[in-house]
């Protein structure tokens, strides 16, 4: 049996993480929190390999910071980033990618449409 491959989903609203579980558990080893601050205790120990993250998140940091982290440390700066996030207008996204998530998704998003993404940015 081969070892499932790790991701962090950075999420407060419980529901998308009960979706996130539902969608992805069978085929991944899934690191959920609410918080820049556990995220980013999660990225040193886990050997995270792509990170699923929202914008809007529980204390005063938000997802831009959790990205902006994670590009600046050599030890996760290649791990993909995929923004999905209720924060939809042009400049959302802008600022997203600026911050150094490699793709911007907006919510709701179809299960296959994330897995998709997903599986892109593990293989390739």
């Amino acid at each position: 049996m081969t070892k499932k491959q790790n991701i962090l989903i950075v999420e407060d609203d419980l529901n998308t993480q009960i979706f996130y579980k539902a969608l992805l558990s069978a085929k991944y080893e899934l690191f959920i929190c609410d918080s820049v601050l556990q995220a980013e205790e999660y990225l040193k120990k886990d050997g995270i390999e792509l990170v699923i993250l929202d914008l809007s998140l529980k204390g005063e940091d938000d997802g831009l910071v959790l990205a902006r982290f994670i590009r600046a440390d050599k030890k996760y700066n290649k791990t993909t980033i995929l923004a999905v996030t209720a924060h939809a207008f042009v400049f959302d996204k802008e600022r997203c990618l600026e911050a150094g998530c490699n793709v911007f998704l907006t919510k709701p998003i179809r299960g296959n449409a994330l897995i998709g993404y997903i599986e892109k940015a593990l293989v390739g």
